[in-house]
């Protein structure tokens, strides 16, 4: 018996409630989640074979951009190179172009050191130009300061600052900056107050 009284096996449910059916015979279905967004259909093997490639794009530009970092995880990018195909090309909903339409799927990753596999697809989907990449964490990059909407950023590269704005000014060497809530403002080495052409 199992604790609630009921022989083991047995499913309580009110499709088989007042069942004249044996406890051997009766089955029980639990019911589908429900969710906003249809649940995918499975990959066809073309799909599979777009998205193997996909993937194997994400594990040669993770190798590019690390050699030109001298420095990354393979590692991680690696391992997630099938997941991020299978978000960008064939589940998530997005625009080619517009990494702003108000209606795109986002995606939020806690794996940082696998962000350099998903950089390459931000700009295939041309969130960003792809000849950014070719800079990626170069000494001499400079810092940047993003302008978004009611928001203000301060990366290590444009690329860091793609996803999020377009409108970036580059600081010079020695420059600093003080970001508050109403934007930032630039100084130069002397520390005087400078203006960086966004």
């Amino acid at each position: 018996m199992s604790p609630k009284g009921r022989p083991e096996g047995e499913c309580r449910s009110a499709k088989h409630e007042g069942s004249s059916a044996s406890p051997q015979a009766r089955s029980y279905t639990p019911p589908m989640p429900t969710s906003p967004h249809p649940i995918a259909a499975p990959v066809e093997p073309p799909d599979a074979a777009r998205l193997a490639e996909r993937a194997l794009f994400v594990r040669l530009e993770s190798v590019r951009l690390i050699g030109i970092a001298k420095v990354g995880h393979y590692a991680s990018a690696f391992s997630a190179a099938e997941i991020f195909a299978t978000l960008y090309y064939d589940t998530m909903r997005l625009r080619r172009g517009e990494p702003k339409w108000p209606d795109r799927d986002r995606f939020l990753m806690g794996k940082g050191h696998a962000a350099v596999g998903l950089f390459p697809i931000l700009a295939d989907w041309g969130f960003f130009p792809k000849d950014l990449l070719d800079g990626y964490t170069r000494l001499g990059s400079p810092l940047v300061v993003g302008y978004g909407d009611g928001e203000t950023f301060l990366g290590s590269d444009a690329l860091a600052l793609a996803p999020l704005t377009q409108r970036i000014s580059y600081l010079e060497e020695g420059d600093w900056v003080v970001i508050t809530p109403g934007g930032a403002q630039v100084y130069d080495a002397q520390n005087q107050p400078v203006t960086r052409e966004i």
